[in-house]
């Protein structure tokens, strides 16, 4: 991960927690405050709020455009591997498989005969056909990728982040719509 990534993913990451930390401890932001023991008074307090979710905002889309020029995150390689090794090899070493990825979660298996002489990467017949095994296998070989390697934590983790910071200021929205009705 390069260094400009990796503070993208710390931005994001910490105003997300700050902005949970807010909505979960109902914090508000006090009209008389103190910063290194010069006071500051705020007219509209809750303004300081504003300006930190669109910092959020801001730190999401510069994680995502640094995300996009990382060359490999090395999440469907995993996940091919662990496909990969439920296929059954053949004994004589004539093919060689690949999985190839489309939409970032369906994906097909190729195989490359090389005895017969024709280039190029062909469908396979192996492993499961029916779309939902292909799902199992998918969710199945995520989780095998997101628990036994770095990779989700670094590159996915901080979008799941901001997906619970969102789905809190919803949740916050709406029970506060509710209990006002009744």
């Amino acid at each position: 991960m390069n260094a400009d990534l990796l503070r993208q993913r710390r931005n994001l990451l910490a105003t997300s927690m700050v902005l949970i930390a807010i909505n979960l401890a109902g914090a508000t932001i006090k009209r008389d405050v103190s910063v290194l023991g010069t006071p500051i008074e705020f007219s509209n307090p809750e303004r300081v709020i504003w300006g930190v979710w669109i910092l959020w905002a801001y730190f999401f889309v510069r994680y995502w455009q640094y995300l996009n020029e990382e060359p490999d995150l090395g999440l469907h390689k995993g996940m091919g591997r662990w496909i990969l090794d439920r296929i059954p090899e053949d004994e004589f070493g004539t093919y060689s498989h690949h999985v190839g990825w489309e939409c970032g979660v369906f994906w097909t298996l190729y195989y490359e005969d090389h005895e017969s002489g024709h280039d190029g990467w062909y469908s396979s017949k192996q492993g499961p056909q029916s779309a939902w095994k292909k799902a199992m296998w998918t969710i199945r070989a995520f989780t095998s990728v997101a628990t036994k390697t770095p990779r989700f934590t670094d590159y996915v983790m901080p979008f799941f982040v901001a997906a619970i910071l969102l789905l809190l200021i919803i949740f916050s929205f709406l029970t506060s719509r509710f209990s006002a009705a009744v």
